[in-house]
């Protein structure tokens, strides 16, 4: 009954903006929020920090509207159960966007040289003109290798969006060293 009773002077405090009430609710309850969020974070240590700052934080900026009355280790606890559960579904629907968009790029495949060895020729010299090296790699297992995103990611390690911004800067660096050749 102790325990409630300092959580209750320390959020009167609090909402009187004294820092050294924030400071004692936060070494108070961090450790437990920090350790329950990693579970409910998909284990993910860096996740589980970012919400324990999160909650902290967001609980500081609501101090004015806090009620002293209503269990602050109840609300912590709600904050870090939100926090989780919204970065889980942002994860999840990232995820089935990218799955969806390798789906589709696995049914795409690059340009077909269809025999023109002229314009294959002035490609290959725009492509080795690109001076990015990582530029010049990915545009080359797109284009030359016929290595779908999937592959690409799967051999360099790299991202989806960042072999998506390659092809994109290649592309665009083709384009403008193969119109100047004509």
């Amino acid at each position: 009954m102790q325990n409630v009773r300092d959580d209750i002077l320390l959020v009167k405090d609090l909402i009187k903006g004294h820092e050294s009430a924030f400071n004692e609710l936060f070494h108070k309850y961090s450790r437990w929020i920090f350790l329950t969020a990693i579970s409910k974070c998909n284990g993910s240590v860096q996740e589980a920090q970012d919400v324990t700052q999160e909650v902290f934080f967001k609980l500081w900026k609501m101090r004015d509207s806090l009620k002293p009355d209503l269990s602050v280790k109840y609300l912590l606890f709600t904050m870090m159960s939100n926090a989780c559960k919204d970065r889980n579904e942002k994860r999840q629907t990232s995820l089935k966007l990218n799955i969806k968009y390798l789906e589709k790029e696995e049914q795409t495949s690059p340009p077909e040289n269809n025999g023109n060895n002229e314009l294959a020729e002035k490609i290959h010299k725009a492509i080795d003109q690109i001076t990015a090296p990582k530029t010049r790699q990915v545009i080359k297992m797109y284009y030359m290798d016929g290595l779908s995103y999937k592959e690409i990611i799967r051999i360099t390690g790299m991202k989806l969006q960042t072999v998506r911004n390659y092809v994109s800067e290649g592309l665009a660096i083709l384009r403008k060293n193969v119109k100047n050749q004509y």
